[in-house]
């Protein structure tokens, strides 16, 4: 309690999870953001955004002996550095759920942040009741020319114009998920979905495909005002909306412990966002006591199983010597150790 400490968050949605978090802890903060820029004197921990608190990081008056920098894999671009520059003396705690970035092939989390204090896997956090296991099911069943597009493209990750060919063909969503939700979801009681789609066009026809069939859905996409995408999640959290649609703003920051089912209809072959969108659905909570993730774009062949232990620190000092965690394993260990029916 007697060092500033300065909390980098890069969505608007983790400092209210922070303030909340703080708070319980009976932790004085403010929160550095909007029309709040004057740090009140004394105030030793302060919330606050990168690229907030980059443009006023030399007139703030807080100095921070202590950097937490949230979802750190993300936590790599020019704002950040300005910012770690700007206060080289400061002790720097990176924290993420996927401690690897596989966006640039020139540097790594280990570059920026140093020695890798602790890494805990992701059975240590189902022992300790903090995940979930969820159930995975492979129900991908993707075309002859899904796979055609899909195979012709050799990128690290697959590519906006590759994606756009996959989704939506005929006017028809190309991924089926409602007959994917009937199979697995429908006829459940208080079960709330999150469909990966694979851009906006294919995420409004996965919506109305969902309401033309009687079960209420909306999508959250980049373009949504925050008051207005405050309203579909406060929907989506009584259960007046059992479906939430969204191509990339459900990732890392969202958090509804109701959630029960994630539906991946977009593939990828980049692990942190693959991690990222099955552990929606894996916080353990009071009301749900197990999650189901319905694989219908090839990603748990792509990526592995979120259910199994990768090597983080393995990762973190190694980054270019691996594939993937999951490399070193026959598909036949990840059924056996994963839970993959």
């Amino acid at each position: 309690r007697d060092r500033n400490v300065l909390i980098l968050c890069p969505w608007l949605s983790l400092l209210s999870q922070w303030e909340s978090e703080l708070s319980g802890w009976g932790i004085d903060h403010y929160v550095f953001h909007g029309d709040n820029r004057e740090i009140p004197k004394g105030c030793n921990v302060v919330l606050t955004t990168p690229w907030t608190f980059n443009n006023c990081k030399k007139s703030s008056g807080f100095f921070p002996d202590t950097i937490v920098i949230d979802e750190a894999h993300v936590g790599i671009s020019e704002t950040y550095a300005s910012i770690y520059e700007h206060f080289s003396e400061a002790v720097r705690w990176a924290i993420t759920a996927t401690p690897v970035c596989l966006s640039s092939t020139e540097s790594t989390l280990k570059d920026w942040f140093g020695e890798m204090k602790e890494a805990r896997n992701v059975e240590q956090l189902f022992e300790e009741g903090v995940l979930l296991k969820p159930q995975l099911f492979d129900d991908t069943s993707l075309s002859d020319k899904q796979e055609k597009v899909m195979d012709r493209d050799k990128s690290k990750d697959f590519t906006t114009t590759t994606l756009s060919k996959l989704g939506v063909i005929e006017g028809k969503d190309a991924f089926s998920c409602l007959a994917a939700f009937n199979r697995r979801v429908s006829g459940k009681t208080n079960e709330r979905t999150i469909i990966y789609a694979i851009d906006q066009k294919h995420a409004r026809r996965v919506r109305d495909d969902f309401n033309e069939a009687g079960v209420s859905a909306e999508v959250v996409l980049a373009d949504v005002p925050e008051k207005e995408r405050q309203g579909v999640f406060s929907r989506f959290h009584s259960g007046e909306t059992k479906v939430l649609v969204n191509v990339s703003c459900l990732v890392a920051g969202f958090d509804e412990k109701l959630a029960t089912h994630c539906i991946i209809a977009r593939p990828t072959r980049s692990l942190p966002l693959f991690l990222q969108m099955c552990g929606r659905v894996m916080r353990a909570n009071s009301e749900t006591d197990y999650a189901q993730v319905i694989d219908l774009a090839n990603t748990l062949m792509s990526c592995g199983l979120p259910t199994m232990a990768p090597n983080w620190a393995n990762w973190w000092d190694n980054p270019k010597d691996m594939v993937n965690p999951w490399a070193m394993l026959e598909f036949g260990e990840w059924v056996e150790g994963g839970g993959l029916e």
